[in-house]
């Protein structure tokens, strides 16, 4: 399969949390817990706490790089990770990605206005099916299952369009006067499949709205057969979740750091298509 290369980058993120010098100094003896000073044993309670709460932290921290992989795809505003370009020069989701081995174009973006209805999902999945191409020119493979990736605020829109509870599309469409219509989302070759993305539309790490002032009506449509097999998106690591002990000799504080280094990246925009929310 023709293919173009691309590089990633990682970065180290890290969480702290401050403890006091004599906690320390029963963690370095390795000294039994039972019966030490009311003061050592609420704080090693705390200290729990703390180490639960700054793993949650990091996780969070993964998924918020994976979920602006998404949220900033569609201008290039990085060299790496969230708003970097895809292997072939443009955004992630752009009406003029290029196919190497013949020099056509193909568009993974879904157009302006295409808000997300029954109509724009049934659209995009054909849109999907007939235009988009791998870097060999042909058309991707039909997954068995699309799947639907929706920020919270639409997720009940999303259900009603699938008239489902759960994840799987509803066998009937629930719409219209006919209870027995058929639901084309059920249907084999249109299947559909839903993921809430809770991370959109909430604070990031750098204090803005993750997705921006559209946060709320973005929406994606993915072919995760093929993501998985390309491996399209990538969660790199250096290390994960290591924790440490370090005193600040100015202030004369000790503290606890859980930190990771870690990269994401994307590089196969042909296995998913996205809306911009405008």
């Amino acid at each position: 399969m023709q293919g173009y290369t691309k590089t990633y980058s990682m970065d180290t993120y890290a969480i702290k949390h401050k403890v006091t010098k004599v906690f320390l100094e029963w963690l370095k003896q390795g000294a039994h817990m039972v019966g030490v000073d009311s003061s050592v044993a609420k704080e090693l309670q705390t200290f729990k706490e703390a180490i639960e709460r700054m793993v949650m932290g990091s996780q969070l921290t993964v998924n918020e790089l994976i979920t602006r992989t998404f949220t900033d795809g569609f201008a290039i505003t990085a060299a790496y990770g969230a708003g970097a370009p895809s292997p072939d020069g443009v955004a992630l989701f752009s009406a003029s990605h290029l196919v190497k081995k013949d020099g056509s174009t193909y568009s993974n973006l879904i157009a302006a206005g295409k808000f997300l209805t029954a109509t724009t999902l049934a659209e995009a999945i054909q849109n999907y099916k007939t235009t988009v191409k791998t870097p060999n020119g042909y058309r991707v493979k039909t997954p068995d299952v699309f799947d639907l990736l929706v920020p919270r605020a639409l997720e009940t829109t999303a259900r009603i369009i699938l008239n489902s509870t759960g994840e799987q599309a509803g066998a009937y469409a629930g719409t219209g006067s006919n209870a027995n219509l058929l639901n084309l989302f059920a249907f084999q070759g249109s299947k559909v499949r839903l993921t809430v993305l809770d991370m959109v539309g909430e604070i990031g790490m750098d204090g803005s709205v993750i997705g921006g002032a559209n946060a709320d009506k973005m929406w994606f449509l993915m072919n995760k057969e093929y993501a998985l097999m390309y491996k399209a998106f990538r969660v790199f690591r250096l290390w994960d979740n290591e924790i440490t002990m370090f005193k600040n000799d100015e202030t004369d504080s000790l503290f606890t750091k859980i930190s990771t280094h870690v990269g994401v990246e994307h590089f196969n925009p042909e296995c998913v298509m996205g809306f911009a929310g405008v």
